[in-house]
């Protein structure tokens, strides 16, 4: 349902503040529709005191460290946090009052329905997307980029004018129970797909299907971009309404290949390398497939090649995700903080240089973790884990045959054991593999604690 045009005077709730912005540039956006707005977050005033200071000013009321139900039946719009379950009392409460329950990227979806890359997967869609981002600016293209990665685009909306492009990052979260309107996204970029996020979908069919969703409002006249060699993904290309391009490896025309050591588009018959896989300057074998990804969503844009490889060339990546620290000691230092999944941390342990020694952990998200532990035994000359999912992840290497992990309480007891052991040209690699709520808000916190850690600052220019 589309949520209602005019606000003036109607009752809106923020169901979950946040610490992203996403909470606090929908209270904005309520309070410019001129709605009588009420922010309720289950986190005390102490917590949320950075994105309180943000609203300074506005008219907006708040009820924080809990919800009331009382609250919801009055309500005439509630958007609720992706994070909110679909089926939560409140939000049951407020749709049987005749609320209309949408979320921030639903309200943006509707505001500018065109002009959207969205992309969304498992792991790489924030690379994917800051990357796309990089290729539409060098080409000269007005681009505003956001969504999922962190910054919100309600505050910006005003100044996306005609021509302008929108890339943002999707989650399953915000695509579960997004209603698109009709033509969104234009182009749709679906990265990868490995099971994630159970405890919330259930199963990895459920988890797919909200993934899906990207796809339900597109048309004729829109474009989906789909991973080549993923068994589930490569089927959706008959679900598609519109154009299907291909990249990665095993990659058909339309489409971006990664072929050998090359980047190459395919088209009409005709094959133009768009640069060396030596050019591209991110580590790591599935960064190869992102830089496709986004120049294939690129090209179909209308950008030329040229700009494609140009954009490729000078991006430098985003923090926390397989980012080179630099040396100490003789030490190489990888910050791989981003990692919540097995999948990430397989990826990153196949792409640094050994030796290596890898610190992981965090709160396990009731994930398989066999083929990890059998990566990590064999490719990790001494493994150091640390808070809730520790031992559950020292019982699978054991079981692989590998060595005895060293278990810490904290990051920083198993940096400081990792630091002690490792010796001249070895890498320290940390890549948690898990959720990092055990002790930190969000991956980011986590991330800017190891820096602190390691005491160098990035310059993935010398990775």
């Amino acid at each position: 349902m589309r949520p209602p045009p005019d606000l003036r005077g109607r009752r809106g709730i923020v169901m979950g503040l946040g610490l992203f912005g996403g909470g606090v540039a929908a209270a904005r956006y309520l309070v410019r529709r001129g709605a009588r707005v009420l922010v309720t977050d289950l986190r005390p005033p102490a917590d949320l005191r950075e994105s309180i200071a943000s609203l300074a000013g506005r008219d907006v009321e708040y009820r924080l460290g809990g919800h009331r139900i009382e609250d919801f039946r009055g309500a005439d719009l509630v958007v609720a946090n992706p994070a909110v379950p679909l089926d939560s009392p409140y939000l049951v409460v407020a749709r049987e009052s005749g609320g209309i329950v949408t979320t921030e990227c639903e309200l943006a979806a509707w505001e500018r329905p065109r002009s959207v890359a969205a992309v969304t997967g498992t792991n790489g869609k924030s690379t994917t997307t800051s990357l796309l981002g990089a290729i539409l600016r060098t080409a000269g293209l007005p681009v505003w980029v956001g969504g999922n990665l962190g910054r919100s685009l309600l505050d910006d909306l005003e100044e996306v004018g005609p021509g302008h492009r929108i890339v943002l990052e999707v989650s399953s979260y915000q695509l579960e129970s997004l209603a698109a309107p009709p033509g969104w996204p234009r182009l749709a970029v679906v990265t990868n797909l490995t099971p994630d996020h159970l405890d919330r979908h259930g199963s990895l069919e459920a988890y797919a299907e909200a993934k899906a969703r990207i796809l339900l409002q597109q048309g004729p006249g829109d474009a989906l971009v789909l991973p080549a060699s993923d068994p589930i993904l490569s089927g959706w290309a008959a679900r598609a309404r519109g154009r299907v391009l291909s990249f990665g490896a095993g990659a058909r025309e339309p489409g971006v290949a990664v072929e050998g050591e090359r980047l190459c588009w395919r088209e009409g018959g005709r094959e133009r390398v768009l640069l060396p896989a030596g050019a591209i300057p991110l580590p790591g074998r599935f960064n190869l497939e992102n830089a496709a990804a986004a120049a294939a969503a690129a090209l179909d844009l209308g950008v030329e090649p040229e700009a494609v490889a140009e954009g490729i060339r000078g991006f430098r990546g985003l923090d926390h995700r397989l980012q080179f620290l630099g040396v100490r000691r003789g030490i190489r230092m990888y910050d791989n903080a981003v990692s919540t999944v097995p999948e990430s941390t397989i990826s990153a342990l196949r792409s640094v240089e050994p030796p290596l020694l890898l610190i992981a952990g965090g709160r396990s998200k009731n994930l398989p973790l066999g083929e990890l532990a059998r990566e990590a035994a064999s490719r990790a000359r001494a493994i150091f884990l640390y808070g809730a999912a520790a031992e559950e992840l020292a019982r699978e290497i054991l079981a692989a045959g590998g060595s005895p992990p060293r278990l810490a309480r904290t990051l920083e007891e198993a940096f400081t054991s990792a630091f002690a052991q490792a010796s001249s040209g070895d890498a320290i690699l940390y890549s948690p593999a898990f959720a990092s709520f055990d002790q930190y808000r969000n991956f980011a916190e986590r991330g800017a604690e190891f820096r602190r850690l390691v005491g160098l600052d990035a310059d993935p220019a010398r990775a």
